[in-house]
């Protein structure tokens, strides 16, 4: 056992002294329209269920709803996420 007070470390000595960048987190009005359009979604699914199995007497219109508005976050997601993040030429599939 070492008794020495002149071999332990003090406070103020770090090893690894690490800094992290500031985030920034941007937001953008397509990001706003997405999150809007999928918990518009998710809601008209839960209404969806709702009515059909648990009242057992389902709107018509919840499934034709969810039905495009998936088709319209889905074709709406690939150009918003193709614009902020372009494909480069080395990380494309090669012929």
């Amino acid at each position: 056992m070492n008794t020495n007070p002149k071999s332990t470390p003090s406070d103020d000595v770090h090893l690894i002294v690490a800094k992290d960048e500031e985030v920034v987190i941007e937001h953008y009005p397509e990001d706003w329209i997405a999150f809007v359009l999928f918990w518009a979604l998710a809601i008209i699914v839960f209404l969806q269920f709702f009515t059909r199995y648990i009242m057992n007497d389902s709107l018509s219109w919840t499934e034709e709803i969810a039905r495009y508005g998936l088709m319209s976050l889905a074709s709406s997601a690939g150009p918003w996420s193709r614009a902020r993040r372009p494909i480069s030429r080395s990380s494309c599939c090669r012929i």
